[in-house]
């Protein structure tokens, strides 16, 4: 009875350590954040949830992040409700969420090229 408690103990252990270890190696792929500024093909979306510190409980730091995130031909804007926009449609402080084309490990996001594979504006 003793073995089978420890090894049920140990399972439990290498699961969390499993879990802790893929929970490090975390990816982005979308991101909810204030409309900053749209230049020449690009959108600058507030981004600082991007950069939690998980060890902290997930508080962010005080530093206010911005992401560009560039918009393509094949980028898809629209409404929350599903209707169809355009980038000139979408104004400075508004909130927008933004999907990306390619999933980012967080550990690479200050070198990342964040490409839209669609902008939803959401409602205030």
């Amino acid at each position: 009875m003793k073995a089978f408690y420890t090894f049920g103990m140990i399972c439990i252990a290498s699961s969390f350590i499993l879990i802790c270890l893929t929970g490090c190696s975390q990816e982005v792929y979308t991101f909810t954040g204030k409309l900053n500024g749209i230049d020449k093909g690009s959108v600058i979306v507030e981004c600082s949830s991007l950069y939690k510190k998980p060890m902290l409980g997930g508080a962010e730091d005080d530093i206010g992040y911005s992401c560009a995130v560039q918009v393509t031909e094949a980028t898809v804007i629209e409404s929350q409700t599903g209707e169809s926009l355009t980038l000139e449609d979408l104004r400075q402080a508004e909130i927008v969420s933004v999907i990306l084309t390619e999933k980012v490990k967080k550990e690479q996001l200050e070198d990342a090229e964040f490409v839209a594979k669609e902008i939803v504006m959401l409602k205030d």
